[in-house]
């Protein structure tokens, strides 16, 4: 069976709402669609102007820790760990979160100039929830509470 292609021209919203939409719960929200998998979120927006698919978590780091060792811990995990990006970002005055401290964001581009397999994507998003899950547990291990 010959591997499915979705060429770059045909690389959308609508086309990504379709292929996650077969394998997990999805909604859209402005423009990306937002993918749940058990208990994480993650967003799933293309960037056309770059030819780029770019999934994002965003877990916020309860109260109880310091900005330095968030952001020792993000720094780590880029350094040693995975191949996505982590970032740590301190709580602004207008964030919702009332318990928190700040959010750990974890980014992984795809970039689609010849076009995009959705399996990969899959795989992609699977394999990127399996890292956060192991960050979220070597966090716990280091009282850094990531919800």
């Amino acid at each position: 069976m010959p591997t499915r292609i979705l060429d770059k021209e045909k690389v959308n919203l609508d086309s990504l709402y379709d292929i996650f939409a077969r394998a997990y719960g999805v909604d859209l929200h402005m423009n990306s669609v937002l993918v749940y998998h058990g208990k994480t979120l993650t967003r799933v927006a293309n960037e056309a102007h770059r030819k780029l698919i770019r999934f994002r978590q965003t877990l916020e780091v309860q109260k109880g820790v310091s900005d330095t060792d968030c952001i020792c811990f993000a720094n780590h995990w880029n350094a040693n760990k995975a191949l996505a990006r982590i970032s740590f970002s301190p709580k602004k005055e207008d964030d919702e979160c009332k318990d928190c401290i700040g959010t750990i964001q974890v980014e992984y581009d795809i970039a689609y100039d010849n076009g995009v397999i959705p399996f990969n994507l899959l795989i992609s998003l699977r394999w990127l929830h399996q890292i956060t899950e192991e960050m979220v547990c070597e966090a716990r291990s280091q009282n850094i509470i990531l919800d």
